[in-house]
């Protein structure tokens, strides 16, 4: 069975969790520096796990997107 393609919700919701996905960590970072006077160590730690944890995210949202796309291509042809 045909993937339904996302709504626009969808997408917008997806983004927003990217962003948080990005700076929770950079933000939890700066508290444990704060906490622990590590400053600016674990911020960075943050900052890397933060791209990391993005990047992983949009690759796996664009993948969706590539994938439900193809779907509804192909279920127009089979229409046509």
């Amino acid at each position: 069975m045909a993937e339904k393609p996302p709504s626009s919700w969808a997408y917008l919701l997806g983004l927003s969790q990217v962003g948080l996905e990005m700076v929770v960590p950079i933000g939890l970072g700066v508290l444990l520096d704060l906490y622990f006077q590590t400053t600016p160590w674990l911020m960075v730690i943050g900052v890397a796990a933060g791209l990391l944890v993005g990047w992983v995210q949009i690759t796996t949202l664009l993948r969706r997107l590539d994938r439900a796309e193809k779907s509804s291509k192909n279920s127009q042809k089979k229409q046509a």
